[in-house]
Formats: structure tokens, sequence, C-alpha cells
């Protein structure tokens, strides 16, 4: 086949590979090339669900919350009502892009605690993956909070050296 540069079905023909609705770039949209997409389309939110839930975690867990406190906060994110209105209702790309909040904040709070530009390399990839997410607006309200995260995590550890800010919170 061809990659799909043009969609010449509709009016006069537009760019599809630009259009902000296809997803032609984000990851998981290879799987349907290998499974029909009514038996996909399910797992594909499930997984989305799934790993929104583990980020909160691990996000949770590096701040230093408590196992079973980061537990709940992973299993509230994760089976939160927005989260599968946004599905039920066709904000596809809007959950798309909201699951990379709280990796981002992991990696932030990573590079922060180990001073290592790795974490932000990673970063910088997680939000390349959300911006081919298909949801412009959510990708620029995320980066305001990543903004405003990283600069109070910045604030913070200029004054102090240590390395868990729950206390701050």
């Amino acid at each position: 086949g061809q990659f799909p540069l043009w969609n010449p079905q509709s009016f006069s023909g537009y760019p599809f590979i630009g259009t902000h609705w296809a997803k032609l770039l984000y990851p998981t949209n290879l799987m349907y090339l290998f499974v029909h997409s009514a038996n996909l389309y399910g797992f594909v939110f499930l997984l989305h669900f799934f790993l929104g839930g583990a980020f909160v975690y691990l996000f949770m867990r590096k701040i230093g919350v408590d196992g079973f406190c980061s537990f709940i906060s992973a299993l509230v994110y994760a089976l939160s009502l927005k989260h599968a209105y946004y599905v039920l209702a066709g904000f596809v790309g809007r959950e798309v892009t909201i699951l990379a909040l709280p990796l981002l904040f992991y990696l932030i709070e990573c590079y922060f605690q180990s001073k290592k530009i790795f974490y932000l390399a990673l970063a910088s990839i997680v939000s390349a993956f959300q911006f081919f997410g298909d949801h412009n607006q959510m990708f620029v309200f995320t980066w305001l909070v990543i903004f405003l995260y990283f600069t109070f995590r910045a604030f913070i550890s200029e004054k102090t050296n240590s390395n868990k800010i729950v206390k701050y919170l």
C-alpha cells in the first residue's frame, strides 16, 4: 500500500496526514494493521486506562507517597468516569492526549531527583506522541500544567536539597 497523504474522496480533497483527527502517527494505531478494528477498539482504551493508572502510581511513588495511597490514586485516575465519558462521547483524541500527563509528571520528577537529562529527552518523546494523539487543545493545556509543575519543582529544589516533594504539598 501507499501511505495516505491525501484524501480525494471529500470535496476536492484534503491532506489526510495533516488532519488532527486521523492519528496516523500515534503508536497504538500500528496495532490496527494486524487486528480488525472492531476487535481492537475496546482493547486500546483499556490499555490507555491501565497505562494512565500505572503512570499515576509511578508518579505518586516517586514523590514519596506510600504504596497503598499510590494504588488508590492510580485506581481513581484509571476508573474516573470522565475518562469513560470521553470514550463514549467520541472524544477519543482527548483521552489519548490526557494519558501522557501522569507520565510527563513522572519523567519531570525523575529528572529533578536524578539530574539526568535522559528523562527530559524521554519527556520530549512522550510529548511528541501526545502531539500526534489528535487533540491539540489538550496538548497545549497539558504543557501549560507541565510548565507550572516544572517551575514549581525547580523553585523547590533550589531552596532545599530534598528529593521528596510530598512534605511541601
